[in-house]
Parts: structure tokens; sequence; C-alpha cells
């Protein structure tokens, strides 16, 4: 585990800042490989690509703050400012599933706005997400955030001291959470690009496949991970968290659009069937499509 990097005078370079901005290298690098399925210019997606980092970036800080909010109710400024109020340099705690719906929403209003089909651009962007997702657990893995509780299992991890880790359970092999949702992450963005390929039906199809498996994820991996006793709250007689319940409804939300896309797309089809004239100027559309758009 190596939260710092490496330290001059008060500056310190976080192992989690970097996972987070090769995250969104990849991501973005991906993405514009990708971008011929959504028939938009490559410009368009670094274009996009702004609007989610600054999205994202603010909705894992503000979300973060929520949840902390006791930590910076007198110290305002500790919220957006590099100096924080103790001396150190640098803005720490962000939560990424706070940054993921900030980036859909506000992602998804960029290309309505643009005039792009949102399933479309959703679809492109599924994997990419995945695999930043997984980048980014890895530097939470690094920074000893976001674990896990005691486990006697083969896969505990005992923390060093210098994290949050640690000062909650020193010495006691905990649950590598982060290590599990890294993992996770990685394995859904394998697994939406070898089933996009074979059975990919309609558009919206990836990316209610990757709410419906990352939701998954989260909830299975919410019932390992530590969390402060004022985090939870009684639903339906059992314990809950915000991200448990986020993730449940994302399973939900994941299904129906799933379900609706498919039968809207069922029934596009029975209204417009395809005679043997059209057939093949309706291949050869479709493989001008599937060039990459190098504009």
């Amino acid at each position: 585990m190596h939260p710092i990097i490496f330290r001059i005078g008060s500056f310190e370079l976080h192992s989690y800042g970097v996972a987070m901005g090769l995250a969104f290298v990849f991501a973005i690098w991906w993405a514009v490989r990708r971008s011929h399925l959504a028939e938009v210019k490559k410009s368009f997606i670094f274009d996009l690509a702004v609007v989610v980092m600054i999205s994202s970036l603010i909705g894992a800080r503000l979300t973060y703050v929520v949840a902390h909010w006791n930590e910076y109710r007198y110290h305002l400024l500790d919220i957006i400012s590099p100096v924080q109020s103790d001396g150190t340099i640098g803005i720490q705690g962000m939560v990424l599933l706070g940054g993921v719906i900030a980036a859909v929403i506000f992602g998804g209003w960029y290309v309505k706005r643009r005039g792009v089909s949102f399933w479309a651009m959703a679809d492109v962007s599924a994997p990419p997400l995945a695999l930043g997702i997984g980048i980014g657990r890895v530097g939470c893995f690094l920074n000893g955030c976001c674990f896990g509780n005691p486990t006697d299992g083969p896969l505990g991890v005992i923390f060093p001291q210098g994290c949050y880790a640690s000062a909650i359970y020193p010495g006691i092999a905990i649950h590598p959470t982060q290590a599990y949702s890294s993992v996770a992450a990685f394995a859904i963005a394998f697994l939406l690009l070898i089933l996009e390929k074979r059975w990919h039906r309609f558009t919206g199809w990836t990316f209610s496949l990757f709410l419906i498996l990352y939701g998954i994820d989260r909830l299975i991996v919410e019932g390992f991970r530590f969390y402060d006793p004022s985090k939870y709250f009684e639903l339906f007689g059992t314990q809950w968290t915000g991200s448990r319940l986020i993730s449940v409804a994302m399973i939900a939300v994941g299904i129906v659009a799933f379900l609706v896309l498919s039968r809207k797309q069922r029934m596009v089809e029975a209204a417009s069937p395809v005679s043997p004239s059209t057939t093949e100027p309706k291949k050869a559309e479709e493989r001008k499509i599937s060039e990459p758009n190098d504009q």
C-alpha cells in the first residue's frame, strides 16, 4: 500500500489521484476508439469527456462532503480549497458512486443538448466506464480507504500504519473490498465487450446491462465493506447504507431500461419488416457505420 508516491515539502502526490487520472485517460481512449458505434466524431468524445470529468469530480466530492458533514461544517473552505485548514495541500475524500451518478446525469444532459442519442452514447461509454472504475479502485487499495470488515479467510489483508484502514483495524486482517471491486469492474468491462459482439440487439443494450452488473457488484461488495455505524439506517427490518440503496436502484433502472428498450425495438421491427430487396443495402450501410470515424 502506497498512499503517497512522493512528497516535496508540504506537497504530496497521492496514488489515489494518479489512479483516477489514469482511469480518465484510459476510459477516454477506449471511448474514442468506440465513437463510431454512436456515429459521432472523435472530437465529440473529447468534449463530452470534459463534462464527464468535471461533473464526476464534483459529484464524488459533494457526496463525500454530505456523508462527512461534521468534518466540514466549521471549515467550509476545505470543501474546494487545494490548501486545507490544517496546512496540507490537496483535496482528499471522494465517493466513487456519487461521481458515476453525476457523470451519467450531466453527461446525458450534454449528449441530448448536442442532438446525439443518449442510449447510443451510453452504450459507447459503458465498457470504458467499467474500466475506469476498476482502475480507480486500485487507487482506493493503494490509499487504504474503502476497506472491508475483519475476515479469517485467505483473502484477508493487514493494512500498514498510516491509512484509515489500519486506524480502524490495526494489525487485523480485513476484506480488501477495493480489490474485490476492481476485479469485478474489470470483469464487467470484458464481459460487456464480449456479450456486445455476440448478443447486442438494440440501442441501450450495453448500458442497461452495465447498470445491472455494476449494481449487483456494488450490492455484494457492500456486504463486506466497513462503514461507521452512524452511516447505517434500518429499512424493511434490515441495516442499509446509502450506497446499497443506490445499488438496488441501479439494478432496477437497468432491468426496466432493458425491458422497455427491448420491447420498443421489437415493435419497430414488427412495424418495418425487411424485404429481400433491401437486405443488401442495409448490410452495406451497417458496414459503413461500423468503420471508425477518423474526423
